[in-house]
């Protein structure tokens, strides 16, 4: 019932996220001419490194604390890890600041303003998601979400047509976000005395480091394609694809949310039973979410025509949601919950260099949006199978590699009703139903039995 409960706290929390999302996704890209919201997508996939800064301190904090409760933690010692991180990222944010000035480089400037705050509201985040206390991590989660949906919506209303108008409002987000959380932290610490151990922020460095790998690699997994589209493809060419991405974020919000709730709970409940029927459930899941295509085709179609070339790439991408689901939420979470933080940077690394190799002979074949789109949506699969072979209870049966065939075959071939949107929806829908029946009947009337139990 815990985790029910957390789950239902987090995805009600993502769904301002899939708000804001909307608004980031459809909203001012209608706004933005194509050339100012790849400015805007820029700084964009420059804060999405940020996380890698802490050089996994936060990560070995986030290991040492998974699974235990609040009221065990030596506050003294978290002030102290606080301190640390804060005067840490200070001196990197004062780095990136003067080298913006040095290349008189707007993006990397507010890029700069960001990491402090973006960092630190991580660390409380993460925090809280270890020691499990949602009631806190849903309230910070949506005080962020919502300072940054209203500077957004103010800016929309006015007309802005700036990018740089944008990255200051997300900067002024952050920080508003970033002074309450401190303001909250001091009430709740100003009478704790600091309790110093050097060895202990050592410790963390060391648990963290073999993460910060797997993070880095993995951040590079997920945004070398637009890397490289950036890189080699002209400016509107990244705006058709970092679109395209904006709408998978959508999806990978809900994602998320499950993903958050799922670490204390499979550190502490991993029986085979339970991971093969979570494992079906989350196939079906993601299998269904593909189904979005349709949907973001005819906002597309309907509200923002001039993001039509973004279609193939979105159907592209979104054809890897029944295996991405499956790699975030139970692949990486159990590499964590099993303490196997090797293998998981080792796996990490390899499906690193297999999309980059499978990124360098798409643009080989042909240097376009939609063969990197390809070449990332086929090194999901790839990823699919090769971490299925560490979990026993998650290895892939005969049954899945049909399903997974049949359903990008009838994938493909609706997705490319593009003449009439409703009726390949609906064909889509129609055969997608007939495939889940067909092969997870009992998975189907399990989860309704849970969801009345709930």
């Amino acid at each position: 019932m815990g985790l029910k409960r957390n789950l239902s706290k987090v995805i009600g929390v993502n769904l301002l996220s899939i708000i804001m999302g909307v608004i980031n996704g459809f909203v001012i890209p209608k706004f933005l001419g194509t050339g100012q919201y790849a400015v805007l997508m820029t700084y964009s996939l420059f804060v999405s490194f940020i996380g890698v800064f802490p050089l996994g301190f936060i990560d070995g904090m986030y290991i040492n604390y998974g699974g235990k409760d609040e009221k065990d933690i030596n506050k003294g010692i978290f002030k102290f890890e606080h301190r640390f991180l804060f005067l840490f990222q200070l001196l990197i944010a004062v780095i990136f600041l003067t080298v913006s000035i040095v290349l008189q480089n707007r993006v990397i400037f507010y890029f700069s303003l960001t990491i402090l705050p973006f960092t630190l509201i991580g660390f409380f985040k993460l925090f809280y998601q270890a020691v499990g206390n949602f009631d806190k991590f849903t309230f910070l989660s949506i005080l962020n979400t919502l300072v940054m949906f209203v500077f957004n919506m103010i800016l929309i209303l006015f007309g802005t047509k700036e990018a740089e108008t944008f990255m200051i409002a997300n900067v002024i987000s952050y920080y508003i976000t970033f002074i309450y959380i401190e303001y909250i932290y001091y009430l709740t610490y100003k009478k704790v005395n600091i309790r110093k151990d050097y060895t202990l922020i050592k410790n963390n460095f060391k648990i963290g480091a073999p993460i910060l790998v797997g993070n880095l690699s993995l951040l590079l997994f997920y945004s070398i394609d637009r890397w490289i589209v950036r890189i080699l493809l002209d400016l509107e060419s990244f705006a058709y694809y970092s679109f395209a991405i904006s709408m998978m974020t959508l999806i990978n919000v809900l994602i998320s949310a499950i993903t958050t709730t799922f670490y204390p709970y499979l550190s502490k409940n991993r029986e085979d039973s339970m991971l093969r029927k979570l494992k079906n459930y989350f196939l079906i899941i993601g299998s269904c979410a593909s189904a979005s295509y349709f949907v973001f085709s005819m906002i597309v179609i309907y509200f923002i025509p001039k993001y039509k070339p973004s279609l193939e790439i979105i159907a592209i991408l979104l054809a890897s949601l029944p295996v991405m689901i499956i790699i975030k939420v139970l692949y990486v979470n159990l590499y964590q919950a099993q303490k196997r933080e090797r293998l998981y940077v080792w796996t990490i690394v390899v499906m690193l260099v297999v999309s980059v190799v499978m990124n360098i002979i798409s643009v080989i074949l042909q240097k376009s949006n939609t063969s990197i789109a390809l070449a990332t949506t086929v090194s999901f699969y790839i990823w699919y199978y090769y971490s299925s072979r560490h979990f026993k209870s998650l290895s892939i049966s005969s049954r899945e590699i049909l399903y997974l065939l049949l359903f990008n075959v009838l994938y493909v071939l609706l997705v490319g009703v593009n003449n009439n949107i409703w009726l390949g929806a609906l064909l889509f829908m129609i055969g997608l139903s007939f495939l889940i029946y067909v092969f997870f009947k009992d998975d189907i009337r399990s989860l309704f039995i849970d969801a009345l139990k709930a």
